[in-house]
């Protein structure tokens, strides 16, 4: 999937971006490709007084199943034992993210301070496995904050951070019925089942439908399908004979959650239902605890 997101690069290695304003090009990042069509040098920010002024990532889990990924904003450099890059962004009060990626066993140490200098928080962030890895922390007030990066080796290694609101994925689960399946008989009465979302072994945090899908069902075995999440207290109807509703992100159903399902009576039948959930999700690892 391509994804269209901004991007400020800094690249001190390679100085003939300095002389490129518009580009294209391409890169991993939070397990997806991302492209971007402008590249920009803006210089040397080696001190916290000429710190590089970037975008607070602004994502959202609807912007995430645009594609497009609008508000995602992707800082990347290279930095040293030697060599350290500060940034300034603008953040609101409360969590935020500090979302850190880098190539294959690559680590970097991060540190971020309020406008006075002061160390909110300070990690060392080394790559391991897929994906990214974020750190949650909290702002007191609203204004400007500074992120300073310092590489772990003498040689320069390639940083990427997002700085902000989440950055968000997608994934999905299974939920088998915990009655182990529905039983009509000619009295023809409906079938009141449930799926318990809270034992779905891996679910990450935070994680809410936006499409869900009931399978097991034979042809014709039912005449309808109702599905409720009991913790938000909200129901609706999956659509006939294909069992399946989308569009769901608005309503924040968490997927960790009991849900039922009702099913209309149709003919004398007995089969197992499973609730297939389709779900977005916060990258988000740790918090850090104030400095």
């Amino acid at each position: 999937m391509k994804l269209r997101v901004k991007i400020q690069q800094k690249n001190k290695q390679i100085k003939l971006l300095a002389l490129c304003a518009i580009a294209t090009f391409y890169f991993s990042v939070t397990g997806l490709t991302a492209r971007a069509d402008s590249i920009t040098d803006k210089g040397d920010n080696d001190t916290m007084e000429t710190a590089e002024t970037i975008e607070a990532n602004d994502e959202t889990p609807s912007s995430t199943l645009l594609g497009s990924k609008p508000g995602q904003n992707v800082v990347r450099g290279y930095a040293n034992t030697k060599d350290t890059d500060w940034y300034k962004v603008f953040l609101h009060a409360g969590d935020n993210y500090m979302t850190c990626n880098a190539n294959s066993g690559k680590s970097f140490i991060f540190r971020i301070t309020n406008s006075d200098g002061d160390t909110i928080s300070t990690d060392t962030y080394t790559k391991s496995g897929f994906g990214p890895k974020a750190y949650r922390f909290t702002t007191s007030t609203d204004g400007y904050y500074y992120v300073e990066i310092t590489g772990t080796s003498t040689i320069s290694d390639e940083y990427i951070f997002m700085i902000g609101s989440p950055t968000y994925q997608l994934a999905s689960c299974k939920i088998s019925c915990d009655e182990g399946s529905v039983s009509f008989t000619s009295a023809g009465r409906d079938q009141l089942v449930h799926f318990n979302g809270n034992v779905v072994s891996g679910l990450p945090e935070d994680a809410i439908a936006y499409y869900v899908k009931m399978a097991g069902i034979p042809l014709n075995g039912t005449s309808s399908v109702r599905v409720e999440n009991l913790d938000r207290e909200i129901s609706f109807t999956l659509t006939n004979y294909t069992w399946y509703r989308d569009k769901l992100v608005a309503m924040e159903l968490p997927v960790e959650s009991m849900w039922t399902a009702e099913f209309g009576y149709h003919k004398t039948v007995t089969f197992a239902p499973v609730l297939n959930v389709d779900y977005v999700y916060p990258v988000y690892d740790r918090v850090l605890q104030p400095y």
